[in-house]
């Protein structure tokens, strides 16, 4: 059984970015919390009707996305030769996703890898899952949002906006042929030190899980698309405008390693992107209510998760090689 190296918890140079990533996010959630404040009191909350079936959609879709997330990890883990239970994967993603809460976000990882570990999952196999996940779910975020900026004509980096929205398009297909995407995954395993994968993994290997990571957008931005239209006229041929903008501000949130679950960051780019056609109130009202919804849809999941690897015997240890 291979040792996991772990550093030691307090240096001075993890201190000091310790302070510089808490500081960027106090100064980011203190304006995005302001600017909220600002357009709540727009709200003419009277005359407020929340569709309760829209809504009851948008909650479901989340809860989805956790589903399909398990199925996704889950059918890596097969291609890796360890077929664990479906219901047992989807215990260790949900109970593992609240560590994206945690500042770094890197107890989301750690705590999955562990309870893996638990099921007889070797450590650098758990670390190599997440680490391809993680690239995937980037990777097909930003193309997922790149049609945003080419037809709604946005101007987020300039006037060559549209050709950097071209270029990911580009990009996202060039990285997710098997040999581009592997070849960059095991260069950042050898970076953190851990075993590269093996050069066997082809296409049919992640195909299986890319799918599911394509589904997964595609929920969150019907699920935000649902909150907006519980509280306006939002016509669904502006859901793959919401789809493309959700996708652009959540996978920007998930890369901001400073934000925990992206929190500030998710909310002042949709501010900026969903205004336009939602108008500032109601943009502010979406935006708050799917990240509760999100909140609570988690940490029920969580519970769940709990339960089931409470409930499932332990595994037989693997007999030494």
């Amino acid at each position: 059984m291979s040792a996991v190296n772990i550093k030691p918890a307090f240096t001075p140079r993890r201190i000091a970015w310790l302070v510089v990533k808490l500081a960027i996010f106090a100064v980011v959630l203190t304006f995005v919390v302001g600017a909220l404040v600002d357009r709540f009191r727009a709200v003419d909350w009277r005359n407020l009707r929340p569709d309760a079936a829209c809504l009851g959609g948008a909650v479901a879709l989340l809860a989805m996305s956790g589903v399909v997330s398990g199925t996704g990890y889950r059918m890596l883990l097969v291609s890796f030769g360890y077929p664990i239970r479906w219901t047992t994967m989807l215990g260790v993603v949900w109970v593992s996703q609240l560590g994206k809460y945690v500042p770094g976000k890197l107890l989301s990882v750690a705590g999955g890898m562990w309870l893996l570990k638990k099921q007889n999952v070797p450590v650098a196999v758990g670390m190599a899952i997440n680490v391809m996940l993680m690239g995937l779910y980037v990777v097909v975020g930003l193309m997922v949002a790149a049609p945003l900026v080419v037809f709604e004509k946005l101007t987020l980096l300039g006037p060559l906006t549209w050709l950097w929205s071209l270029l990911i398009l580009a990009g996202g297909v060039v990285m997710l042929h098997p040999r581009v995407f592997v070849g960059a995954i095991n260069l950042g395993l050898r970076r953190l030190g851990r075993e590269p994968l093996a050069s066997r993994l082809c296409l049919r290997d992640y195909g299986g899980p890319l799918a599911m990571v394509c589904f997964q957008w595609l929920l969150i931005g019907m699920a935000f698309w649902l909150a907006a239209r519980s509280v306006a006229d939002v016509p669904l041929a502006r859901a793959p405008f919401v789809i493309s903008a959700t996708a652009l501000a959540v996978t920007i949130g998930f890369v901001a390693v400073f934000a925990p679950a992206g929190l500030g960051v998710r909310e002042g780019l949709l501010l900026l992107l969903l205004a336009p056609l939602l108008g500032d109130a109601t943009t502010a009202i979406v935006i708050v209510s799917v990240r509760f919804f999100q909140v609570v849809v988690e940490a029920s999941l969580a519970g769940v998760g709990a339960i089931i690897l409470r409930l499932t015997p332990a595994p037989a240890p693997e007999p030494p090689r």
